[in-house]
């Protein structure tokens, strides 16, 4: 016989998919086009970077991106790019001390 959840463990994956799509409602609700949405962490300039580095072209950084004005899309790439440059020549260009 498979091991079946309990019937409280059932409520509570429930419950918690639950919170996670009024949150999501709410954010959606709350959140003026081209600006970030509450109800998240602000990272520093570095861990931001290093974010954008691993979700920038899948359905998480979409998302975001959906969000971002033309300019902050631009901006965004700019820093990537210059990141990348230090990352590749070793030159700090202040990217990283921002």
């Amino acid at each position: 016989m498979p091991d079946t959840p309990y019937r409280v463990e059932r409520r509570a994956a429930l419950l918690s998919e639950r919170i996670t799509q009024r949150r999501q409602t709410l954010r959606d609700a709350y959140s003026p086009p081209g600006q970030r949405p509450p109800f998240t962490q602000t990272l520093s300039r570095r861990d931001a970077l290093t974010w954008w580095r691993q979700h920038r072209s899948d359905d998480v950084g979409k998302q975001v991106l959906d969000r971002m004005s033309p300019n902050d899309i631009m901006n965004l790439d700019l820093a990537l790019a210059k990141a990348n440059e230090v990352e590749q020549f070793g030159q700090d260009m202040g990217v990283w001390g921002q």
